[in-house]
């Protein structure tokens, strides 16, 4: 007579294995995306051009200017002294 193997009786708590690689799918894309390619993928941005540049500066020496603008004239109307009073 031949021997039959009794059907798997399936656990209600899940192997420590099968639990591994469901994490490890999980954690798959987030650690492709830590890696650094030697190569870019996508497409490249060309540098900023020499005038692009230019133009940053010029906005920037603007805004210096103009804080310094506003900060000079809060210090000169905090030092105007109040009117005198008519005797």
């Amino acid at each position: 007579m031949a021997q039959t193997n009794p059907p798997p009786t399936e656990s209600l708590s899940p192997s420590p294995v099968s639990i591994f690689l469901h994490l490890s799918q999980l954690a798959a894309p987030t650690v492709s995306s830590l890696i650094v390619h030697p190569y870019p993928t996508g497409p490249v941005k060309p540098p900023p051009k020499k005038l692009e540049l230019l133009e940053t500066a010029r906005i920037l020496f603007g805004l210096l200017v103009q804080i310094f603008t506003i900060g000079t004239t809060i210090s000169l109307i905090g030092n105007m002294s109040p009117p005198k009073r008519a005797s």
